[in-house]
């Protein structure tokens, strides 16, 4: 008996062509339906001999491939090659273009790239960014004004420094710090002029000498207008030092060199901000 009704089953999805599993009247080749509409429940799994997920199918419309639970509406476990045409919105693009991300929960703009200076990346240091963001030394803060170095961290010999990394197809690169003088920079016979500056890619490509430096006659700025640091010297900025190169690598290092003759708690260096722009 239990032959025939397998036989009956058999010539019955035969006959119908279409499998349901979870429904009775089918309206597909295969139609399966879940349990339930959250991630706990699952429509359709497929694993391999070592059980582990090869395709899975949540109940809250969501696809996972190599993964058992899926974050995304299309999560995959590894890497992901496609051979036809990326359609953010719909949108190809042109030949040459670029992706440009539009923040979360919005699609990526293909964009043409521009002959000029484009902004790429840009570092600042205020009050909602108070960490050092990959850059060597400590941040400090002169008033309300935070910076990376500042007083007591930046003197003679400081370098502060960074490597960028994933920076897109361009032949030229250019470079903004934007910096304060804090104490006493200054000019004196025998030891040089107090100074800053740039290096890309371990080239100097930058000097900059903040306005009214010291001469041999310190009187000048020696005062109590001290925003921080020394309460003798007045601090001044932000002041600007930039720098071009040619450069054409998805690898940029940054070196901001604080030529200075002097401990950081006699003359210091201080960075508010760093643009990086490409063309």
């Amino acid at each position: 008996m239990a032959a025939m009704k397998a036989i009956g089953l058999f010539l019955s999805l035969l006959w119908a062509q279409s499998v349901g599993i979870g429904i009775a009247l089918p309206t597909a080749r295969l139609h399966v339906v879940g349990t339930g509409n959250t991630s706990a429940s699952t429509a359709l799994q497929v694993e391999n001999s070592s059980l582990s997920p090869l395709l899975v199918v949540q109940d809250n419309q969501r696809v996972g491939i190599g993964v058992a639970t899926s974050a995304q509406a299309l999560h995959v476990g590894g890497n992901f090659q496609f051979s036809g045409t990326f359609l953010p919105a719909g949108n190809a693009g042109s030949s040459g273009h670029y992706l440009h991300s539009q923040g979360a929960n919005t699609p990526p703009l293909w964009q043409a790239v521009q002959s000029g200076w484009i902004l790429w990346h840009v570092d600042t240091w205020d009050a909602f960014n108070t960490t050092a963001q990959d850059w060597s030394g400590s941040v400090t803060t002169c008033g309300a004004q935070y910076m990376l170095g500042g007083y007591g961290q930046c003197g003679s010999g400081c370098v502060l420094s960074k490597t960028f990394t994933g920076l897109p197809s361009h032949q030229q690169v250019m470079v903004e710090v934007h910096y304060w003088a804090l104490d006493s920079w200054d000019h004196r016979s025998g030891v040089g002029v107090d100074h800053v500056r740039l290096d890309i890619d371990g080239n100097a490509v930058g000097y900059a000498i903040p306005g009214q430096v010291v001469t041999n006659l310190p009187s000048i700025i020696d005062t109590d207008q001290s925003v921080c640091g020394a309460t003798g010297w007045v601090d001044r900025g932000p002041f600007l030092l930039i720098g071009h190169a040619n450069h054409n690598s998805s690898t940029l290092s940054i070196d901001i060199r604080a030529m200075l003759n002097q401990s950081a708690t006699d003359e210091s260096l201080g960075v508010t901000a760093v643009y990086i722009w490409l063309r």
